[in-house]
């Protein structure tokens, strides 16, 4: 019988600098996913696959041991089924015979253990499904609705609509469309001994793929998505800190603001009436009476630069009348 094995992927050049290790409420990316795989207790083993020494250092600490992966498959241009391939030839080179591989993208956060064992009871009591992904609904970028640049520089429908009998403008009456969340692939290994059977882009997710459906969730490629991640953690409540000790190399209130000026805004992209009240009361005074005196200008600094970005992602979701409470809470602090 063969194994349930997490791998954890991840390159160290890239055009984000280090971004599978980068610093998200204080701990590096990778160990998020990794942390969420071991909860979940599924794994009789644990790889992480790389071409960086460090990554492999930082994955080695969460458990999971290291598979250094070629110079070739490290460029921009590899693809990510070569990785699997080569991971799954390392790991056969151990004498492990793998069934189900869990597929967990170094720089993306936004894992659960719940979400790890939804898919373990899919996949592994089923005869036919090769793989489980989670997705997310896509309501206005649909495939039916999506453009590109034709031959005379003019866009044109990106798939060929003529295809189809007819095109509805209104976007509730098109079929649901869903997108990969891309933070984990659960892959039936067994069920494809004969080579990935799946379509491109990813044939080694097989020939029946579930989805999983959860909310949009993000990628680190830039500084923002960093914000966007910490997020998230925050609202789902994950905090490494209760797993792998005190968050290091951060100073307390720096912590704390970063993860309360973040909290702030993502709990108020959704803007009802309470929530606005509820800034408003916060832009009123009380949120600079807790600033402490203590290295208080680079705190300020700080949290102003943060909320500067967070505005941007945001922006689209502000009243006319919340953009004056932001005013006054940059007056405040």
């Amino acid at each position: 019988m063969g194994c349930s094995v997490a791998l954890l992927t991840g390159r160290g050049n890239s055009s984000f600098a280090d971004k599978n290790i980068r610093k998200v409420n204080g701990f590096p990316s990778l160990q998020y996913p990794a942390v969420a795989s071991n909860n979940s207790n599924i794994f009789d083993w644990s790889f992480c696959s790389s071409d960086s020494d460090e990554i492999l250092e930082c994955a080695e600490k969460v458990g999971f041991k290291k598979i250094k992966r070629p110079p070739q498959l490290a460029t921009a241009q590899a693809l990510h089924i070569d990785v699997i391939n080569h991971a799954l030839s390392e790991i056969k080179g151990f004498g492990i015979d793998v069934d189900y591989l869990f597929v967990f993208l170094a720089n993306n956060v936004s894992v659960t253990t719940q979400m790890i064992t939804n898919a373990w009871e899919i996949i592994s009591h089923s005869d036919e499904v090769t793989s489980v992904v989670p997705v997310y609904r896509e309501y206005d970028r649909h495939p039916l609705r999506s453009m590109k640049i034709g031959p005379n520089k003019n866009i044109i429908p990106f798939i060929d609509t003529k295809l189809e009998s007819s095109i509805s403008s209104n976007r509730q009456d098109l079929d649901p469309s869903y997108f990969l969340c891309h933070n984990f692939w659960a892959i039936s290994v067994k069920k494809q001994l004969n080579g990935w059977n799946g379509n491109d882009p990813w044939p080694f997710l097989g020939n029946f793929i579930v989805p999983l459906e959860i909310e949009e969730v993000h990628d680190i490629h830039n500084e923002d998505d960093i914000i966007k991640s910490e997020a998230w953690l925050i609202n789902n409540k994950i905090d490494l800190s209760k797993t792998l000790g005190k968050v290091l190399n951060n100073t307390e209130h720096d912590d704390n603001y970063k993860s309360n000026s973040v909290n702030l805004f993502h709990n108020y992209i959704n803007m009802t009436e309470k929530t606005e009240k509820e800034f408003f009361s916060l832009s009123n005074g009380k949120i600079a009476k807790n600033i402490p005196t203590k290295k208080q200008n680079n705190i300020e600094v700080y949290i102003k630069k943060v909320i500067n970005k967070l505005i941007n992602i945001v922006k689209p979701f502000l009243s006319s009348r919340l953009k004056e409470s932001i005013k006054r809470l940059f007056k405040k602090i």
